[in-house]
């Protein structure tokens, strides 16, 4: 089974609808997969007492005006439509994201169906729920949806268990140069960074499939 590590962050829209666009390429492949969700924080030194709106933070991070910037989160929103997506940016928010990556790697050391399962759940909580995932009972929450134990995901946080595996995760990827998210490997042959299109990733996984490692660097040049 191919195996395909993933560094995305809850917050980015791009990585939302990259993994969207990911999967459907492999639905339409009739390909399985072994994921491996890994943490990245596009802004670790993000307050962590509040989450703000994203018009907010876009207006801040790229110096627009809120027209502007309502202009470009509409545009995201029509293309994750266009990948089946539901992202609503009139109550998504922007935060720390910190103890949501504790959470993805308690749901992971469980089993990677429910790894599998916080994924999506953070990406929905953030542009569809409009929840503060900054918030251990929030996340306690979340994790009850996918059949994690409410009090046992309240201790991993509170206790950050999990926060060496996140920084081990984050210390990877730097060594992989990765300074953007999402970043895509395939079977340790393979890298793809950004919101790929389907047929991008239809190449990619399909080269993994029929060629060896050799004639990796033949993609990789194009």
């Amino acid at each position: 089974m191919m195996k395909i590590e993933i560094w995305s962050d809850y917050v980015c829209p791009f990585c939302y609808i990259g993994k969207a666009n990911l999967l459907q390429a492999l639905t339409e492949l009739q390909v399985e997969a072994e994921f491996v969700w890994r943490s990245f924080e596009l802004d670790p030194t993000y307050p962590i007492d509040g989450p703000s709106h994203h018009y907010d933070v876009l207006q801040q991070k790229f110096q627009v005006s809120a027209e502007q910037a309502a202009e470009k989160c509409g545009q995201l929103a029509k293309i994750g439509e266009s990948c089946g997506l539901k992202m609503d940016f009139e109550q998504a928010y922007y935060g720390n994201t910190f103890l949501a990556h504790q959470l993805q790697q308690y749901a992971n050391s469980i089993g990677s169906e429910q790894g599998h399962a916080i994924n999506q759940l953070l990406f929905d909580a953030v542009f569809n729920r409009g929840l503060n995932i900054n918030h251990i009972d929030v996340l306690a929450d979340l994790a009850t949806e996918a059949g994690l134990n409410h009090t046992a995901t309240q201790k991993a946080l509170q206790s950050q268990a999990f926060a060496t595996a996140v920084r081990v995760d984050e210390a990877s990827g730097q060594e992989l140069n990765i300074t953007g998210v999402p970043f895509f490997g395939f079977d340790g042959r393979l890298a793809v960074a950004g919101a790929q299109s389907i047929d991008a990733f239809k190449e990619v996984i399909q080269h993994i499939l029929n060629h060896d490692a050799s004639e990796d660097a033949k993609l990789t040049r194009q």
